[in-house]
């Protein structure tokens, strides 16, 4: 089901295409791909066990994972149809909903601030990435807004959902102290 504000906003982002716009929202989204997303995740899995924070990785890992075939699951219920592929500047093949690019990076960017990057004043800066990720996939032609709000609303929901478990399910380091020294 397309709504009227779908139609308007994918209306006026085909408006305001430009060459060096194409450009630079085709090479954004590509980071937001699930290629684009598990190797920066995987950078940052490696940068937390360099820095001996293997739950960081494990952390990283089964977001992105678990997200990914969340992802799969829910498109492959939702069917729902992309904008005409005579407006879409790069190839899209899988259902329109939930956008996987805004998904994926939004969980990817919860948790990269949860575990790598945990100094507030960058969040905003991860922040950036979903927002321009999910962005260009409605410039490019490939998605409609309210994929993309879903797919932020839903990859944020899901990443923070991953993180209140593993919480709940680490152990205390008292009684991790406890059980080292039985």
């Amino acid at each position: 089901m397309v709504i009227e504000l779908d139609v308007a906003v994918l209306e006026w982002f085909l408006r305001a295409r430009e060459p060096a716009w194409d450009t630079i929202f085709t090479v954004i989204t590509l980071l937001g791909s699930s290629i684009g997303v598990f190797l920066m995740g995987g950078a940052a899995m490696a940068w937390s066990i360099a820095r001996r924070q293997p739950h960081d990785a494990l952390i990283i890992l089964c977001v992105l994972v678990s997200g990914w075939v969340l992802m799969w699951i829910l498109k492959f219920i939702m069917r729902r149809d992309r904008p005409g592929a005579e407006l879409a500047l790069v190839e899209a093949t899988s259902s329109s909903f939930p956008s996987g690019h805004a998904m994926m990076s939004s969980m990817f960017a919860i948790a990269l601030a949860a575990t790598v990057v945990r100094a507030r004043w960058a969040w905003p800066v991860v922040a950036a990435l979903p927002v321009l990720v999910g962005i260009s996939r409605v410039y490019l032609g490939v998605h409609w807004p309210t994929d993309v709000l879903a797919g932020w609303f839903i990859g944020v929901l899901w990443a923070l959902a991953c993180l209140m478990l593993h919480a709940a399910l680490r152990p205390t380091r008292p009684a991790h102290r406890q059980l080292q020294r039985n």
